[in-house]
């Protein structure tokens, strides 16, 4: 991960990098908090021989104004590449909330093997102002029971209400019309 700050004259004035490993990979949603810290959210990825490929787990990470972690939080389990968080906002009460993609089994057609999945989902996590877990919820848009199902979520805003609006994309495949995309909209 590397956060730096550019003037308006495109020269780099001050960055940062992560040390090289696979505990953080990336940096969606960066804010700078009013005390001057850091919170954004990132990957943690580990290397699956089996399937020759990233099992991600995504994280949620304050650090302070010289990025000393203040506060680090994994969500969900690494078992899939499409676990991770697009877009991070913060919320009037000063929480943070979390968009992005979870990799999910469902029971329902159609059937894949035990260590498969049949959807990616759209995945919303609240975390509390000091980077504790709220709550999660995991939706999805559209349901195929030949294909499964691909649902994203990529951004998200407060209402004055408190209600939180999400919107992201579903694709659908379809035998006969092929690969479509579809805008989404969520209301929570």
């Amino acid at each position: 991960s590397k956060i730096f700050a550019i003037d308006s004259l495109g020269n780099t004035k001050w960055n940062w990098e992560s040390p090289e490993s696979n505990k953080e990979i990336g940096v969606a949603g960066l804010y700078q908090t009013d005390e001057g810290n850091w919170a954004y959210a990132t990957t943690k990825c580990i290397y699956n021989t089996t399937y020759a490929e990233y099992q991600c787990k995504p994280k949620f990470i304050i650090r302070d104004a010289n990025f000393k972690v203040l506060s680090e939080l994994a969500f969900g389990v690494g078992d899939s590449p499409r676990n991770r968080f697009k877009h991070i906002t913060q919320l009037s009460d000063g929480s943070w909330l979390c968009v992005g993609t979870r990799s999910v089994r469902y029971p329902i057609a159609p059937y894949v093997a035990w260590d498969s999945f049949n959807s990616t989902s759209g995945w919303m996590v609240k975390v509390s102002p000091q980077g504790d877990s709220l709550w999660g919820r995991i939706d999805t848009a559209y349901w195929n029971s030949e294909y499964g199902s691909y649902n994203e979520l990529r951004s998200a805003i407060e209402l004055p209400s408190g209600s939180i609006i999400a919107c992201g994309e579903t694709q659908t495949l379809d035998t006969l019309l092929g690969l479509k995309s579809w805008g989404w909209l969520l209301k929570v």
